[in-house]
């Protein structure tokens, strides 16, 4: 997957990045991906680099000084654990076939104030 300008592989070790000088490089859970086992990749167009593993899926969000890694795993995420394909739709949503079947993450920015108050409703249902 072609993403900032590099080339983006997934291996069973992690991911093996050749950059747009030629240099290689490589991201595994020492340099902080959650889970190494990749299996598919998808550029959600909105700067951020979808993972899928043999046990969940994964943002990466390289630019972002704050926070980097997204991961998400379990049946609030994703209907099966082990990600066979990724395809991103032009909004940035990230649909993922899986072992479970297929399902979409869907990304929503919300205040401290409002997922307080969804999940108290929640609660109360």
């Amino acid at each position: 997957e072609v993403f900032g300008g590099h080339l983006y592989i997934g291996t069973p070790l992690g991911l093996t990045v050749r950059k747009a000088d030629g240099g290689w490089s490589h991201i595994r859970g020492r340099e902080g991906l959650p889970y190494e086992d990749v299996t598919a990749l998808a550029d959600d167009k909105h700067g951020g680099l979808w993972i899928g593993t043999t046990n969940g899926a994964i943002l990466y969000r390289p630019e972002d000084a704050k926070r980097k890694w997204y991961f998400r795993w379990g049946q609030r995420y994703l209907p099966g654990n082990h990600v066979t394909a990724i395809a991103c739709a032009p909004d940035g949503t990230p649909y993922f076939a899986t072992d479970g079947g297929i399902g979409a993450i869907e990304l929503k920015t919300a205040t401290r104030q409002a997922k307080a108050e969804n999940i108290e409703r929640l609660i109360n249902e």
